[in-house]
């Protein structure tokens, strides 16, 4: 299961609406009582053991060479008054579940000597037909538990997708979850965009801005990124959109210490204006 463009999964406005806050009590905020220390060889089976044994909850784990993959198949996934209601989003039951695993994944990831690099955790609903998932640094883990992240940054770190798929209908194996290992590149060049169309719905911009499509995508070493961002109402002061959004790739490679790329293009849909960057003018820039 390769990551793909997230745009088409982010632009839903409900899921701009998902906070992670609400529903996942954040790893960092969790004292880690354990004392038990687990091998990476034996990951799989804590994560479904803590998950039998103490939530009654069965999950399938596959492990790839840096990537441990965390299926959950339930009956029903969207709440009842999904579309309706503009906060309701999960069925409550399920969310309840969703954050029981959640916390699952980062006790085991922090009480192992584990070389993950990335956690997937993909709810599916196998009677619509649909996935849900929540991919994750097990580095901002480990920061989140240390307190060098704040929760609300923690969050924002978390890449979300939301897609139809028509081969988890009854699927209870996870057998339409096929394990591979992530990239940060990849990783990244589905959270940029996630960032830049949650940062634009914010109160502060969305008064002023309509945003209609940010896509973004890592390939051949380079991060390719579109927006169709318009203007909708006068500020008392210029905002300079390009700028925020250089600004938020600058945070978000520097914040990794990603430094193994080509370049970034840069194309706004507005204006038909593309630009390129390679990899020192974009990490010599100074965010204000």
């Amino acid at each position: 299961m390769r990551l793909k463009p997230s745009s088409k999964n982010l632009a839903n406005p409900v899921l701009l609406l998902l906070s992670l806050a609400l529903l996942f009590c954040p790893i960092g905020c969790q004292p880690n009582n354990n004392s038990d220390f687990y091998t990476t060889n034996s990951l799989d089976e804590i994560i479904k053991k803590i998950c039998k044994e103490e939530y009654n909850i069965d999950v399938i784990v596959k492990m790839s060479q840096n990537t441990v993959w965390v299926y959950a198949p339930f009956e029903k996934v969207l709440h009842n008054d999904y579309g309706i209601i503009q906060d309701k989003f999960f069925d409550e039951e399920t969310g309840r579940k969703m954050n029981n695993i959640f916390l699952t994944i980062g006790r085991a990831i922090m009480n192992t000597d584990s070389r993950i690099d990335f956690f997937v955790l993909t709810v599916s609903d196998i009677n619509l037909g649909f996935d849900y998932s929540l991919i994750g640094s097990t580095l901002d883990i480990k920061k989140s538990y240390a307190g060098s992240i704040p929760f609300f940054e923690a969050n924002r770190r978390y890449v979300e997708r939301l897609e139809p798929n028509p081969e988890a209908i009854g699927d209870k194996k996870g057998n339409h979850i096929r394990a591979s290992d992530i990239t940060f590149g990849e990783f990244l060049g589905e959270q940029i965009p996630q960032r830049i169309l949650r940062l634009f719905n914010e109160e502060r911009l969305r008064r002023y801005f309509v945003t209609k499509s940010v896509t973004g995508r890592f390939e051949d070493n380079f991060f390719y990124l579109k927006y169709n961002i318009a203007q909708i109402a006068p500020t008392t002061k210029k905002i300079d959109v390009q700028k925020i959004i250089l600004d938020t790739i600058t945070y978000c490679l520097k914040a990794y210490d990603f430094k193994d790329f080509a370049g970034i293009i840069l194309e706004n849909e507005l204006t038909q204006e593309k630009i390129t960057l390679n990899p020192v003018a974009i990490l010599n820039r100074k965010i204000y």
